[in-house]
């Protein structure tokens, strides 16, 4: 990460959350759409079974009726009417219960519909034996077996029946229940992924501005220290990012400045040199200057003496002239 600059740096944590954010999406939809599908499925299976024993329920009720007056009346147009269509609705009520022992049923389903098998042979069977004893011409003990012993035949069979279709739709009730619990279940799922989406935008970002603000606060230190003259810092740094090429041109201005300042101090030494000399070379010329000063004015002197002594040689001479004129006068 060092080694990245910081626009990379910002565009990778930006492509992170992106892939964070569409991983969470995507699971959620994955997860719903495959409920959706098993949802559907199920559903499915159980409007089936529901479909198949209430239909059952159904025929059956209107089949007992029949049942009862074949078994309590003797009237040969009312056999003739109600037999026949007994006998097509128990096959019909027969397939049915072959098309739903073919599902996939549960352990419960299996126990219920076994059940009402078992009641309903019970049922068929006394029909049976009350239409023969019927048909046999014992009228009264027909009717007190239908009475007696297929009347609570039939309650048992019926609410056996009752309690399957009844299965069927707690089934479906707990079929609802469990996909809005799945569901409610994905929405956490979501809500957890999220939040720890957020919770890693935020270590990642305190990460990021750490990253950015420790060596930029760095740099500032060490541009304070170079600005107040302090060029004595080492300075280095293994980052190739901006802030690295930051650092390094602070180090490459440090070592110049401590090379300029090395320069200026061995140049000020040279001059500090060269200045004793020419104060030393200036002393002498002075010394020398009141040397020559002092020889002018013994010079001088010595001029001032000789014309005084050449002006009394002239006036002697003068005099000396005047002497001779006067004496060759003579």
């Amino acid at each position: 990460m060092k080694n990245l600059n910081i626009s990379a740096k910002l565009w990778l944590s930006v492509l992170c959350m992106v892939l964070a954010f569409g991983a969470v999406v995507a699971f959620a939809a994955i997860r719903n759409k495959t409920q959706q599908a098993e949802a559907a499925v199920r559903s499915a299976a159980l409007d089936d079974r529901l479909n198949l024993a209430s239909e059952w329920r159904r025929l059956t009720d209107t089949n007992v009726v029949r049942n009862m007056a074949l078994m309590l009346s003797a009237e040969p147009a009312l056999d003739k009417l109600f037999k026949s269509e007994s006998s097509r609705v128990i096959e019909q009520i027969s397939q049915l219960q072959k098309r739903i022992e073919a599902l996939d049923l549960s352990a419960e389903e299996k126990a219920a519909l076994e059940l009402v098998a078992k009641e309903r042979q019970g049922v068929l069977q006394l029909r049976k034996q009350i239409i023969d004893v019927r048909t046999a011409g014992d009228a009264e003990k027909a009717s007190e077996m239908a009475i007696n012993a297929f009347s609570p035949q039939r309650d048992r069979y019926v609410n056996a029946l009752n309690a399957f279709v009844e299965i069927q739709k707690q089934s479906q009730i707990a079929l609802r229940d469990e996909l809005a619990a799945r569901s409610r279940a994905t929405v956490m799922y979501a809500t957890a992924g999220v939040v720890a989406v957020l919770l890693f935008i935020v270590i990642g970002a305190a990460y990021l501005i750490r990253s950015i603000r420790d060596p930029l606060n760095r740099s500032v230190r060490m541009a304070e220290c170079i600005a107040n003259g302090d060029l004595t810092q080492n300075i280095h740094t293994e980052r190739t990012d901006e802030l690295g090429q930051l650092t390094t041109a602070l180090a490459h201005m440090n070592s110049s400045l401590s090379n300029l300042v090395r320069q200026v101090q061995e140049a000020s030494g040279n001059i500090e040199v060269s200045s004793s000399e020419v104060a030393v070379g200036t002393q002498d010329l002075a010394s020398r200057t009141e040397a020559a000063a002092s020889n002018l004015e013994q010079t001088a002197s010595s001029m001032e003496e000789l014309t005084a002594t050449v002006r009394q040689s002239a006036d002697a001479a003068r005099q000396a002239n005047q002497l001779a004129s006067t004496a060759a006068d003579v």
